[in-house]
């Protein structure tokens, strides 16, 4: 009893937060509403309305996006997939099928999910695009796709099992 009163404050900090994806983890992962909570469903819907979420959700629909160079560039749009992942959006949410479609239409005979992806020459790449996987990117594109439920996809069900 005396470690859930001691949450309490940073309970309701979360809960007071501007950002719906916050409160909604906050009631979720923290609180263990379900998702048929109305305060749950309220959040959701102001997650799926948010301007920064709806451009996260076009960036990754323009998937594959820039060449990935580096694996700090937090502009290229792998970031915003796990993001979005974070944030409780799904699969089947609007917007985000066709870029869950073009993310698994590229995947390696390893099962790895790929990038459009340059290695210089300097570190042993042949310093041109092409469809590659990196073992420091691919575990983000598995956490963000089945944090986005994509096993409910045929091709997300095969993805799982690999």
């Amino acid at each position: 009893m005396e470690a859930a009163n001691a949450r309490r404050p940073v309970i309701r900090w979360l809960l007071d937060s501007d950002e719906p994806w916050t409160r909604y983890r906050t009631l979720v992962d923290l609180v263990e509403h379900p998702e048929s909570d109305p305060q749950v469903a309220a959040n959701r819907t102001q997650i799926l309305d948010h301007p920064r979420v709806r451009e996260f959700i076009a960036e990754v629909a323009r998937w594959p996006g820039h060449t990935l160079k580096r694996h700090n560039d937090a502009s290229h749009p792998l970031h915003a997939l796990a993001a979005l992942g974070d944030f409780g959006i799904r699969a089947r949410d609007p917007g985000v099928s066709p870029a869950i479609d073009a993310i698994m239409a590229h995947q390696s005979d390893d099962g790895a999910l790929q990038v459009l992806l340059n290695i210089s020459k300097a570190f042993g790449g042949s310093g041109e695009d092409g469809w590659s996987w990196v073992a420091c990117d691919a575990p983000v594109h598995l956490y963000a796709l089945l944090a986005m439920e994509c096993g409910d996809n045929p091709r997300g069900r095969l993805l799982c099992r690999q």
